[in-house]
């Protein structure tokens, strides 16, 4: 590494280059109807704007109706693309290929629909109760 005469070595500067310490975040789960979860995950930015993240769920309480089910993600991703996070889930049947995605279209910590078996949004009715779901990936921030 090069420090340009005159620079100031930072905290602000070091994490820029080496990223951030893993930290915990609580993702609010929208479209779920009158379900409950208890959610939380981890994240870490490396560099300047690349993250990498983990989360899990559990459904305390099943689900009701047609709506969408989405989630947010610690920080703002850049929304000059689409990002898709592979995931997986225990309990519940008929969700194969499960996956998130979010759309050039949305705004802010918002990832805008949970997928499975192609373009099938995940529902509030599909929650049902001690469902776990877990998703993980890496996209680049706002």
């Amino acid at each position: 590494m090069i420090i340009a005469s005159g620079q100031r070595v930072s905290a602000a500067f070091l994490r820029s280059i080496y990223g951030t310490d893993w930290d915990v975040w609580t993702p609010t789960i929208t479209g779920g109807g009158s379900g409950v979860f208890s959610a939380g995950g981890r994240w870490r930015r490396i560099g300047e704007k690349t993250v990498i993240f983990a989360v899990n769920w559990t459904v305390t309480t099943a689900g009701t109706g047609t709506g969408s089910v989405s989630w947010t993600l610690p920080t703002a991703p850049s929304r000059a693309r689409r990002w898709i996070f592979p995931g997986g889930h225990e309990i519940g049947t008929g969700k194969a290929g499960i996956y998130s995605t979010t759309f050039t279209g949305g705004t802010g910590t918002t990832v805008d629909r949970v997928r499975y078996g192609g373009a099938t949004n995940l529902t509030g009715a599909d929650m049902v109760i001690n469902m776990l779901i877990q998703f993980s990936g890496i996209y680049e921030e706002a």
